[in-house]
């Protein structure tokens, strides 16, 4: 995205190397920028968001003692909670799902809210 371009409000930004910026603010001009710094992981051959259990949701979730603030780059994971009856869940499935194909390099997950808590 080139410097001139204009920016709408609620967007979110990713370049090449996977770092997130997202835009937040009201129509009065107050912006806060958000970003993430995610080490870019390894393009799966087929991009899909991986159930887990909560031994495995622990497992990628352990932190990195050397991380100290957002711009340090990290591995970056989406993580979905859901349970099979919310009708929210349903209408995002299919929009979470689609995540892993544009951005490939990040990995997803999605843990049964109700089965692991």
């Amino acid at each position: 995205m080139d410097s001139d371009e204009p920016v709408s409000l609620n967007t979110t930004v990713i370049n090449d190397n996977t770092t997130g910026v997202a835009i937040i603010g009201t129509d009065d001009g107050n912006t806060t920028s958000i970003l993430v710094a995610c080490n870019p992981g390894k393009v799966m051959e087929q991009p899909s968001v991986e159930l887990v259990n909560n031994t495995r949701l622990v497992s990628i979730l352990v932190t990195e003692p050397n991380i100290t603030n957002r711009r340090t780059p990290a591995d970056c994971v989406v993580l979905l909670f859901y349970a099979r009856f919310c009708p929210f869940s349903s209408m995002a499935a299919p929009h979470f799902n689609a995540l892993p194909r544009a951005f490939p390099r990040i990995q997803m997950a999605a843990v049964d809210a109700m089965k692991h808590h």
